[in-house]
């Protein structure tokens, strides 16, 4: 026993040719998928609203994250249901720390629906056919935002986002309603 115990204190004296090797920095992430909810307002009928969204980016280059959104959203004055459908890209400034300030321009299509209407046909209404009283609604949307990147605080490739947008949107055609100004606040993750 005493043979053993001199035989382990002599390992421990010995010198270890093996270095710790640091695990490598997991890339930046590329996508981001988020939820959101937006609140704002009918800048021609001074009506408010809000609701929620899904999201989902893709970063290319430094600068450029086009982007797909999906929202569902209720206004009054009239009281309406729409489901807002976005596609457009964001502009980064390519900072190098957490904060990432962007343009953000989209084509904007909606699908408004009066509650009424949707009250009876709901189904109707959410894929938007337009024999059910779905109007179909396209424009362009403009907006600054903000997104920060919180620190990974474990060692997986998934990272963490909270951002805000301010936007205005114009739509074409139809003058009902046609300018709207909404805040988006989002969290999502990054792969």
């Amino acid at each position: 026993m005493l043979h053993a115990l001199v035989a382990g204190l002599a390992l421990l004296a010995v010198p270890s040719d093996v270095e710790e090797v640091e695990e490598p920095e997991p890339p930046p992430p590329v996508w981001e998928i988020y939820v959101g909810a937006s609140g704002g307002l009918r800048v021609d009928q001074k009506s408010g609203g809000g609701g929620v969204m899904l999201g989902v980016n893709r970063k290319f280059l430094s600068f450029i994250r086009p982007e797909l959104m999906v929202a569902t959203t209720a206004f009054d004055a009239p009281f309406d249901y729409i489901i807002q459908i976005r596609v457009g890209s964001r502009f980064e400034l390519p900072l190098a720390g957490p904060w990432k300030p962007y343009l953000w321009a989209a084509f904007a299509h909606n699908h408004e629906s009066a509650m009424l209407a949707v009250k009876d046909d709901p189904l109707g209404h959410l894929f938007g056919l337009s024999n059910h009283g779905v109007r179909h609604r396209s424009g362009l949307d403009l907006g600054l935002g903000l997104a920060y990147e919180l620190p990974r605080l474990t060692p997986w490739k998934i990272a963490t986002r909270i951002g805000s947008r301010l936007t205005f949107t114009q739509f074409f055609g139809d003058p009902y309603p046609a300018r709207y100004l909404d805040l988006t606040v989002t969290a999502g993750i990054c792969l």
